[in-house]
């Protein structure tokens, strides 16, 4: 298992985006716009890959010292082996190096604990994004 950023728009990238289609878009009836693909230009792409397969992807913002983690997904044929909290270890020690202070997200309900059990707290009440629950939460670094 090798996770590592990617390049945007590389077939490494490709392979993520259908991952996230896959896992977090399809059970939602929601389809990427290529023109909202196209904003991703300026974040980091991160993947986990077995072999040549994307199995892992998440991506990372940055402002005002703070990453934001977006769009974690793992093939539901993988979750629970160890994937998704490689990514975020891998994630939280890319951060430090860039010399930030905090990881931000915003989690599915479905996920809190997950995060909880790697030392994110929530923040602030419940709402509402892409239809569904979901809890800011924080982790200093």
């Amino acid at each position: 298992m090798i996770t590592e950023v990617v390049d945007f728009r590389s077939k490494d990238y490709y392979q993520a985006v259908a991952v996230r289609d896959k896992v977090l878009r399809q059970p939602l009836n929601l389809q990427f716009d290529p023109v909202q693909l196209a904003t991703e230009v300026s974040d980091l792409h991160i993947v986990t890959k077995i072999g040549r397969q994307v199995v892992g992807t998440m991506i990372m913002s940055a402002s005002n010292g703070k990453a934001k983690m977006r769009q974690v997904a793992v093939l539901s044929e993988i979750q629970s082996v160890g994937v998704g909290k490689n990514m975020v270890n891998f994630f939280e020690q890319l951060s430090k190096s860039l010399e930030l202070d905090a990881v931000v997200l915003h989690a599915r309900e479905t996920a809190v604990s997950f995060y909880e059990n790697l030392g994110y707290t929530k923040e602030g009440n419940v709402f509402e994004e892409v239809g569904i629950p979901h809890w800011k939460m924080t982790k200093p670094l």
